[in-house]
């Protein structure tokens, strides 16, 4: 501690007028802080925009960050200003130097995790404004927000000459022993982490999961994702599988590719294999929400003469290509026999029945 020498006019090394000096630099800096922060320009800018609803979203990040963060550690620094006008023993100074770096390192923390938020929010309306959900992206703040003042605490400590590496060493041996014990649930955290960063897909998008699943995602959680099959039953998929599966997202599909196949007779003849493109071609733009590609005689089978067609809906719904291929089927039906060209098919075999009286 500082040493009081009161009889010749000292209190703690410092007479009273240092004090008074030492008050008024606080006071008079604490005004000038108050006047900034509701009068600067800056601030009645940002404040200005927010009241007319004008503001972006860095100036409402800003504005808080002012608030919250800037103008209570512009205070502290008056504080600290203040003090350096006395005169301090070292001792003194480290207490001042300490409360110095546990108030940095609060500062910097609180700023990087608005930024983190920041990015966050900007990130959703971004994915908003693509007709997409990016909401997910949330649930990474509570873990960014723990590692950060995790980190700002250990370093405080150390700083302050507490012994943090046994501390450190004892985290990590702990987390070594979870890890182990809990290694499918941190798979699927994992996988879910992938899945909220990469989002191959969101809420309500209709999708296939590997070969075997097909459905509406109806839920995305950190062990699992939910998803309602066609058979109408929820399916339960842990996030580590779906992570390492190959995924079809049909929602995001722009149009649909058709290529569908059919086969004439081999006593067709050579006139009507030349008209058979121009009939696909017209059958398929008869129809609505479509784009014909190609039609070609594709091959020769023992059934028949195959033709190959493709065409494109200009729509992701699958009731939609459904109907159309109905339609175009029905026209193709009406064109051939209009011309009597014959589909090919497998022989059909009529059943015998064995004679009266044979074995």
């Amino acid at each position: 501690m500082i040493a009081a020498a009161p009889a010749d006019g000292l209190f703690y090394g410092n007479e009273p007028e240092n004090y008074a000096i030492a008050l008024g630099t606080f006071l008079a800096l604490s005004i000038a802080i108050a006047l900034l922060a509701r009068y600067g320009p800056l601030a009645q800018s940002l404040r200005r925009r927010r009241e007319r609803g004008s503001a972006r979203p860095f100036d409402t990040y800003l504005l808080a960050q002012i608030e919250t963060t800037f103008v209570p550690l512009a205070y502290v620094v008056a504080v600290f200003v203040a003090f350096s006008t006395l005169h301090l023993d070292n001792a003194a100074r480290h207490v001042l130097r300490q409360v110095g770096i546990g108030v940095g390192a609060w500062a910097l923390v609180r700023i990087g995790i608005g930024l983190f938020r920041f990015w966050v929010e900007a990130s959703i309306a971004r994915s908003a404004e693509r007709g997409l959900s990016g909401a997910n992206l949330r649930s990474f703040v509570p873990f960014v927000t723990i590692l950060g003042w995790g980190v700002a605490v250990v370093f405080v400590l150390d700083q302050w000459g507490f012994h943090v590496s046994t501390i450190v060493a004892g985290l990590g041996i702990g987390g070594v022993a979870v890890a182990l014990a809990a290694q499918s649930i941190l798979r699927d955290w994992f996988g879910y982490i992938a899945l909220v960063s990469d989002r191959p897909f969101e809420i309500g998008h209709f999708v296939q999961v590997g070969p075997e699943y097909t459905g509406t995602v109806d839920a995305i959680g950190m062990r699992s994702i939910r998803m309602r099959s066609l058979s109408g039953e929820e399916v339960t998929i842990p996030n580590s599988d779906v992570a390492n599966a190959r995924l079809r997202n049909y929602t995001r599909m722009q149009e649909r590719r058709i290529v569908f196949t059919f086969t004439v007779s081999h006593a067709t003849p050579a006139e009507h294999l030349r008209e058979l493109p121009g009939l696909v071609r017209a059958a398929i733009e008869a129809q609505a929400l479509v784009r014909f590609d190609r039609s070609h005689w594709l091959s020769f089978t023992e059934a028949g003469f195959v033709f190959e067609n493709v065409y494109f809906v200009l729509s992701p719904e699958y009731n939609l290509y459904m109907d159309v291929q109905h339609a175009v089927n029905l026209a193709l039906v009406a064109s051939l026999h209009a011309r009597e060209i014959e589909l090919a098919g497998p022989p059909m075999l009529a059943p015998v029945t064995n004679p009266a009286g044979s074995a």
